[in-house]
């Protein structure tokens, strides 16, 4: 595949369809992923009742990202990122590529042409302070040789683009505990955005397995040049609505339960990020029995903030 396939492709004009706003498609890698990601932006009239599915087709009529299904709920007074399959047989995509997003429940169908914008080391204007992690975890896929960073945006009004980024773990001794990726990634956007970037554990490591649960590390980033610190000890410093509720059991095999939080709104993603179950209307059980074995995180949305919980499915 082509590196301008994989370059940002930001929407222009922007394209309203009632009150929803295609904010932006990117992918989250530089190189062949497999994934797209759909930035939508909705104010309070968009009705979030009912669940949605999206698929792009180019103006000619080529399939260009796979539907969906019915999976996911549409943004509302804020924007929301939305990972998208691409089709078999999408090799490449022209610069400029005009097309309609077809949505279901609503039925909708919006007209949208790309522009690519991005080039090579154009760097950005990310501010470090408004990326945090949210946890580290051995992958679900590859547990043995690669640990999963979890990155999201507490920034509301969306950082932009920011070019590829280059990132490395190290531990707070300042040891090096992956390879360094080379700038592929791109960081998360916008509050609603989670990304999730598996980093190749160095062969040292494998040898001493790294305790997850009870360790401080740094994640150095390049473009923009800057690091972002996270400890997985819960300390007295923690904001009190951090440590009053848990989802439990935890690993489970069918059923999650939340307590001592009111969730809006419910969804698990897997280990590329996509979102594979999404519950509304308050739920606080969750029904996770026909997912694989593995590492997920579970993003609770409540009225004023958004959690991200580490769940193990047995």
């Amino acid at each position: 595949m082509k590196r301008n396939l994989l370059a940002i492709l930001l929407i222009f004009p922007l394209v309203v369809k009632g009150q929803l706003k295609i904010e932006g498609i990117y992918p989250k890698h530089q190189y062949y992923s497999g994934q797209v990601s759909l930035l939508l932006a909705g104010d309070s009239s968009v009705s979030t009742t009912g669940y949605t599915s999206f698929q792009v087709l180019s103006s000619n009529g080529d399939t260009i990202t796979k539907e969906t299904g019915p999976s996911y709920f549409l943004p509302q007074n804020e924007v929301r990122t939305y990972t998208l399959e691409l089709n078999e047989g999408v090799s490449n995509l022209p610069e400029n590529l005009c097309g309609t997003l077809y949505l279901k429940f609503p039925h909708w169908s919006i007209d949208f042409c790309l522009n690519n914008t991005i080039q090579d080391g154009a760097g950005g204007t990310v501010d470090c302070n408004k990326i945090e992690i949210t946890d580290i975890v051995y992958s679900g896929e590859h547990w043995d040789y690669m640990v999963s960073v979890i990155l999201t945006s507490n920034d509301s009004t969306g950082t932009g683009v920011t070019g590829y980024t280059s990132m490395q773990l190290f531990n707070e001794e300042g040891d090096s505990l992956t390879y360094k990726t080379g700038p592929i990634h791109i960081l998360p956007m916008f509050t609603t955005d989670t990304i999730v970037y598996n980093l190749k554990l160095i062969n040292e490591s494998l040898n001493d397995p790294i305790n997850l649960e009870s360790s401080c590390f740094e994640l150095r980033l390049e473009n923009p040049d800057c690091s972002i610190n996270y400890c997985s000890i819960i300390s007295n410093t923690l904001e009190a609505d951090d440590t009053k509720f848990r989802i439990f059991p935890n690993p489970t095999s069918d059923e999650l339960r939340i307590e001592g939080i009111t969730p809006r709104a419910v969804e698990v993603l897997g280990s590329k990020g996509g979102t594979l179950i999404s519950e509304l209307n308050n739920t606080d059980r969750l029904d996770v029995s026909s997912l694989p074995n593995g590492v997920y995180i579970v993003r609770i949305y409540t009225d004023r903030k958004i959690f991200n919980k580490q769940l193990i499915k047995i």
